[in-house]
């Protein structure tokens, strides 16, 4: 690619320009490749790191897991680039087959990017937990409401069940439920 057509990275951003690249490319060869838009994601009670303190969940690959350093990095890689629930298990089905029983704090891992999936499938570009509160929000502000009131989740409940939770309430969000939220 000549400057003119690559010279838009530096203002969209090298991720995003790659998966563009790769999406023109496929359409190219008459395929079509899905990437999810991005979904920034910040739940209070997830903490991306194996090292969690108490109440707080653990979400990574650990290296007793996934040894080599470039092998955990592609893990992390095309665990990111997942747009399917579907897809994300197939993934989760071939870490156990060639490292064995996922641990606990992959598993949450793996529930974080299912969550975010949902999310960018319902449309949402924003999603929050805090104090309880799950913010669900699109492009221009319109924020998420289940019958007029924003999510909650029982802070009594551990981090584990709240997980569970807040699995639920992103699944009962209506197709089509961010261009009609108020």
């Amino acid at each position: 690619m000549g400057s003119e057509q690559s010279g838009h990275l530096n203002s969209i951003g090298f991720d995003l320009y790659c998966q563009l690249l790769k999406q023109e490319v496929a359409k190219l060869h008459g395929e079509h490749i899905e990437f999810l838009p991005e979904v920034e994601v910040a739940i209070d009670f997830v903490s991306f790191t194996l090292n969690a303190p108490p109440g707080i969940l653990p979400a990574a690959f650990p290296p007793d897991y996934i040894g080599a350093e470039r092998l955990r990095l592609d893990a992390y890689r095309r665990l990111a680039a997942l747009t399917s629930e579907e897809a994300l298990e197939d993934f989760a089905n071939e870490l156990r087959d060639r490292y064995g029983a996922l641990p606990v704090c992959a598993e949450n891992l793996l529930s974080v990017i299912r969550l975010r999936i949902i999310v960018a499938h319902a449309g949402y570009e924003l999603f929050t937990v805090s104090e309880g509160k799950v913010l669900l929000r699109k492009h221009g502000g319109t924020a998420y409401r289940e019958n007029g009131i924003v999510p909650m989740l029982d802070y009594r409940d551990s981090p584990e069940l709240r997980l569970v939770h807040l699995l639920a309430i992103l699944r009962r969000i209506p197709a089509g439920a961010a261009e009609s939220s108020d």
